[in-house]
């Protein structure tokens, strides 16, 4: 059994590098590091992490983000992606080589994500089939398209960390005892997930809600369960945080771009997508990447200045401009969930696996995996709310993909052979005194 289950881990990784590794291959050699490579081999990127990734390497300094200029230091963005670019980049250098291995590592991630969900499944209760159909569906067709070849940063490791911390809250929530054990990591692995993807930090709110509440617990006990887990984030998070202090000079959670995306993102020539923004002439009268008055700005006034005004002057559009910034939300809304209309297949594709996972949701409920739905669920609502007002890309999806494609797998199974047990009863699945139908 345990040699079946691994090597089915290791069919859909290798499915799944294969896809990417293939695709890569076919496009020209520009397009392959989405950059530009100059005659020296040194690579000009519009992307902020490869950026600061550079400099880390280049000047050992957490600084200048933005397209060929330097802007000295940032918070632009968290750490981890541009520090593990930076030492891919130490290794084999600032060039194409350099860019091939970032490519290669965020192919593994994908593929490494993919072959997690069968085991998943089962730690969720399920039956392994649910994370195998799930697991090969993403190995064999790439949902969000170039991301999981070239233009994401770490959102695979965030999603990977993120299936983790909800199956641990599953289990936590499951139990009699509160431990100060499973709070400390609990809290711990939070604050990890904080240096990869600090926007998820709402969801961390609504569980530990769930897991303190789900059982009948001491009031004192809950208090100091949840002092214990906030220590252990608030610990982890502290280095960056004291970081940012020092050196940008002011109190920062991980990041300060929210002022220029909401800018970028909600104004009189925005579009609902980072692609038609860059299409369009908009994005170029706001961002720093090639608007050289902001580049500017933030080397006079520093880059948490100039995000507090890009902040008043995107809060103040959006109070004067109601119906276009809620024509900017829905269609944000729906290429969050779609993707792009006019992507066709995928648009297709994406949709039906919303759709799926809605059902697949609802059928876990049914089903006697209450608990694990709703953790689900919280995901569902939670974390989507701040690209709903953000420009869309597809990587922002990508955190909450396993969310998305386990329930979907579980409603495919479900409706493909309803006679198939998808719940494992007595195995590390079901939450205590709930039973199957």
């Amino acid at each position: 059994m345990f040699r079946s289950k691994k090597w089915t881990a290791i069919g859909i990784f290798l499915l799944a590098f294969s896809v990417r590794c293939t695709q890569l291959g076919l496009m020209d050699r520009g397009d392959r590091v989405a950059a530009i490579v100059l005659s020296d081999g040194t690579l000009l990127s519009y992307d902020e992490g490869v950026n600061v990734a550079k400099s880390l390497v280049v000047t050992g300094e957490y600084a200048d983000p933005f397209f060929n200029h330097q802007t000295g230091p940032t918070a632009h963005l968290p750490p981890s992606f541009p520090a593990a670019t930076a030492l891919l980049f130490y290794v084999f250098g600032t060039g194409y080589d350099g860019a091939i291995a970032r490519d290669v590592v965020n192919m593994a991630g994908y593929s490494l994500l993919f072959a997690l969900l069968p085991a998943a499944s089962a730690w969720f209760g399920m039956a392994r089939i649910v994370g195998i159909v799930a697991g090969f569906a993403a190995a064999s067709y790439p949902f969000f398209r170039l991301s999981e070849l070239n233009t994401a940063r770490d959102e695979w490791l965030a999603a990977i960390l993120l299936l983790l911390l909800t199956v641990y809250a599953w289990r936590i929530a499951g139990r009699d005892e509160l431990t100060n054990r499973s709070a400390l990591l609990y809290g711990a692995g939070w604050g990890a997930l904080m240096y990869a993807q600090p926007v998820t930090v709402p969801i961390l709110a609504v569980h530990l809600a769930i897991v303190l509440f789900t059982r009948q617990r001491a009031t004192g006990r809950r208090l100091a369960y949840a002092a214990l887990v906030s220590a252990a984030f608030v610990t982890v998070i502290a280095p960056w945080v004291v970081r940012n202090r020092l050196v940008m000079g002011g109190w920062i959670f991980m990041r300060d771009n929210a002022g220029l995306e909401l800018a970028v993102s909600n104004g009189d020539g925005a579009k609902a997508s980072f692609e038609g923004n860059m299409h369009g002439t908009w994005f170029c009268t706001v961002h720093p990447n090639c608007n050289p008055a902001a580049v500017e700005q933030i080397r006079q006034s520093g880059e948490l200045e100039f995000n507090r005004i890009a902040m008043q002057n995107a809060l103040s559009w959006i109070r004067e401009n109601p119906s276009h910034f809620a024509q900017l939300t829905f269609r944000r809304v729906v290429y969050f969930w779609c993707d792009f209309p006019s992507h066709g297949s995928l648009f297709f594709i994406r949709a039906v696996t919303s759709l799926l996972g809605l059902a697949g949701l609802w059928m876990m409920w049914r089903r006697g995996l209450a608990l694990q739905a709703i953790l689900f669920g919280v995901i569902w609502i939670v974390y989507p709310l701040t690209f709903y007002v953000v420009q869309y890309m597809d990587r922002y999806v990508v955190p909450m993909a396993p969310e998305i494609l386990l329930p979907a797998a579980f409603a495919i199974c479900a409706l493909a052979a309803p006679k198939t047990k998808l719940v494992e009863a007595g195995g590390v699945g079901l939450e205590p005194g709930i039973e199957p139908v």
